[in-house]
């Protein structure tokens, strides 16, 4: 298993169907999580602790569920780092507004040899806004993940460990492409 955690905020429904199933998959009659598909379709998953909080207390007031935040792990560290394809978007394809045909584009542009449509979309949170930071994986590869839910606090338990996807060392560590 993958060590870092990465966050990511749903309805306390479908925390439990990841908890039962024990992967992550896509709860039937489900549209999508609420985020604006600003980097495209698939699950999206913030770098920021308060962020997943707030996501999941409002996803808990439109659902009338209790809150869950989960953590995301990559079953296999070594196809997290080397096989699956990750590219950093650029500001104009972050957005409602840029088409996944911009996207693919884009990716295969950065990443000629990978498989365009499965690659793990990274970006700000909001470009107004780069402090924050998602990224997207893709419905394809959702079965390279695994989830651990909890329920929400002012602070991560113990352990939980502190990522910023935009860092240079991060970056160069999970071979993001830019």
């Amino acid at each position: 298993m993958f060590g870092q955690m990465l966050t990511d905020a749903r309805p306390q429904d479908t925390a439990a169907l990841w908890t039962k199933d024990g992967k992550i998959v896509k709860p039937k009659g489900k549209a999508g999580t609420g985020s604006g598909l600003h980097l495209g379709p698939g699950l999206y998953v913030t770098d920021t602790w308060s962020t997943g909080v707030f996501y999941a207390n409002w996803n808990s007031h439109e659902t009338h569920k209790p809150p869950k935040v989960c953590a995301v792990y990559a079953k296999s560290e070594s196809d997290w780092r080397s096989m699956m394809t990750k590219v950093w978007m650029p500001d104009n394809l972050i957005s409602a507004t840029a088409t996944e045909a911009e996207r693919q584009k884009y990716i295969k542009e950065k990443a000629p040899h990978k498989m365009d449509t499965t690659a793990v979309k990274f970006g700000p949170l909001d470009p107004q806004r780069p402090t924050q930071h998602q990224l997207v994986i893709p419905e394809a590869i959702e079965d390279h993940f695994e989830v651990v839910c909890v329920n929400p606090t002012a602070n991560p338990p113990a352990g939980y460990p502190t990522l910023q996807y935009s860092s240079p060392a991060l970056k160069a560590e999970w071979k993001i492409i830019s």
